[in-house]
């Protein structure tokens, strides 16, 4: 599918099966987990596409997350993750 694929891979976690179950989002829950750091690299992954019209669903892979520290949304991102997190 090339470019209409996203490149940032969201694991299944326990954390991200955990939060729905708790009534909260995986950033209100768990802003350290994995998964929050993978929704935020797609959250950035979106954005970048939309400032470069490029087409939404590409980008780059979440291999820079770490178990213990999610990257923080910075800038526009922020709105980007809200988004996205509304329709978790």
């Amino acid at each position: 599918f090339g470019d209409l694929v996203f490149d940032t891979v969201i694991h299944k976690t326990i954390r991200l099966v955990e939060a729905p179950e708790a009534g909260k989002s995986i950033f209100t829950f768990a802003p350290d987990s994995k998964a929050a750091c993978e929704y935020t690299m797609l959250a950035d992954e979106i954005e970048a596409r939309l400032r470069a019209d490029v087409p939404v669903l590409a980008g780059r892979d979440s291999a820079g997350c770490s178990n213990t520290s999610a990257r923080p949304a910075t800038g526009g991102s922020h709105a980007a993750v809200v988004r996205i997190e509304t329709l978790l």
